[in-house]
């Protein structure tokens, strides 16, 4: 959504405090500030690995206010859910990013942590 979009203003202290985007895993709805996507000059490799972040909360069953340990996971779902759909750019962007946002490799979080999650897949 963009600020052409009606509740777009009612939102946007979402976007503050969540990021780029952010999900209601309870309604399964996703929400990406595409105003700062603009803004950010990304590309839509970058919303599909989001809009793939965000769908992974759901996914994972993630609820409330959402942790570090959310987050990692949410990064690394969405990092296979990209994989899963041959988004290879989205996929490159999620791994890029995962150290930075998550102090660990992606390498390393999907050594430990696969087994958890791959019935999710």
């Amino acid at each position: 959504m963009d600020n052409t979009f009606p509740g777009y203003d009612t939102l946007k202290s979402k976007f503050e405090t969540h990021g780029l985007g952010f999900a209601i895993p309870e309604k399964k709805s996703v929400f990406i500030d595409l105003e700062e996507v603009a803004n950010d000059n990304l590309t839509n490799h970058h919303i599909t690995f989001i809009e793939s972040h965000e769908v992974a909360h759901i996914n994972l069953k993630h609820s409330g206010s959402f942790n570090k340990q959310q987050e990692a996971e949410a990064d690394y779902v969405g990092i296979l859910l990209c994989k899963k759909l041959k988004e290879k750019q989205a996929v490159k962007i999620g791994i890029e990013n995962f150290r930075s946002r998550n102090g660990v490799s992606f390498k390393k979080y999907h050594s430990n942590n696969y087994k958890n999650v791959k019935n999710i897949l």
